[in-house]
């Protein structure tokens, strides 16, 4: 079928050039008219996405999951499958089928049952085993196996599934970078293992960039120099991190990462007022756009000499409607 790894990627849109004779019906409609007319109303005029819909609601009936579950789209057949209503028996051919999209389908179904999941976790396309990693019906013997694939992909997919360990989230702290980043953000990594990632993912010396320039490595450090600050990046955004790692990071070197800080809604005030005057426009930007930054902190934002870090401050709902209205009014005359 040639399609290596399901996520991310859209398929061609087989009927965008058909005429849909009915755009206007609702998805209830849209299954009533399906499940009466069969494929031939499907073929004629329903588009991919009117399909995907169907194939996602969660009223969908079982007999009309599986008609989807034939259509020439995998998109559509992948979500079909997927469904929580999709009839275990047809779970368990989806799996054995050697179209893709339906075994990753069936990976992705959370009544897939554990003897499935662990055959699927072997299989050798990618975007299956990730499904099967990402699936929180996954027995934790073939989590933990998958946590080893070969491929980082896999591995992320595993720190993503929201029963993953923090023993499990230990031994991948020091991974590839996408599998770090993937750890620093879950919500079940302990304070410390926090704070451990951040020691192991330390600011850069100052110009030491320009040093690595001059020896002509600049290329092959910049991805771990780059990789570090997004590490303390996604640990700054994590809302588990404690208020300590905050203050810690909300003095870094790097914008990036105090902007993370600046937009974390678990951030104390004290540490917000404290970026609101950071000298980077982008940190202020990053405040102003904080849902629990305080009132009067807003109204001092409002003033910012940076007009997008005062728009960002007026458009925050938490901005005192008296301030609102006094800045429209300023701006409306000028």
């Amino acid at each position: 079928m040639g399609i290596s790894g399901l996520r991310g990627r859209r398929g061609v849109n087989q009927y965008s050039r058909r005429r849909q004779v009915v755009p206007a019906l609702g998805i209830r409609l849209l299954q009533q008219a399906l499940a009466s007319s069969g494929p031939d109303l499907e073929a004629a005029t329903l588009g991919v996405s009117q399909l995907l819909e169907l194939a996602g609601a969660a009223d969908s009936s079982p007999k009309l999951l599986l008609a989807l579950a034939r259509n020439s789209h995998w998109e559509v057949r992948n979500r079909a499958a997927a469904h929580p209503d999709y009839p275990a028996a047809a779970i368990q051919l989806a799996a054995r089928d050697k179209d893709i999209a339906l075994r990753t389908g069936a990976a992705e179904n959370p009544r897939c049952p554990p003897q499935i999941l662990s055959r699927l976790a072997r299989d050798r396309e990618c975007s299956i085993r990730v499904a099967v990693a990402e699936n929180p019906a996954v027995p934790a013997a073939v989590l933990a196996q998958l946590a080893t694939d070969m491929l980082p992909e896999v591995r992320a997919g595993a720190v993503r599934n929201p029963t993953c360990t923090p023993e499990l989230l230990e031994r991948l702290a020091d991974d590839r970078l996408m599998v770090r980043m993937q750890v620093a953000a879950s919500a079940a990594c302990p304070p410390s293992m926090l704070e451990g990632i951040v020691a192991r993912n330390p600011e850069e010396p100052e110009g030491f960039g320009a040093l690595l320039a001059v020896v002509r490595l600049a290329v092959d450090w910049e991805t771990v120099v780059n990789g570090a600050t997004a590490v303390r990046s996604t640990v700054a955004a994590n809302a588990h991190c404690p208020p300590e790692l905050l203050r810690q990071l909300a003095v870094d070197s790097q914008p990036l990462v105090r902007g993370a800080v600046a937009c974390n809604l678990a951030v104390p005030a004290s540490l917000l007022r404290q970026l609101s005057m950071d000298s980077d426009t982008q940190v202020r930007l990053m405040v102003a756009s904080n849902l629990s930054a305080p009132p009067e902190l807003l109204g001092w934002l409002v003033q910012d000499s940076q007009q997008q870090v005062a728009r960002r401050a007026v458009d925050n709902p938490s901005c005192p409607p008296p301030i609102r209205a006094m800045w429209q009014l300023a701006h409306d005359e000028t």
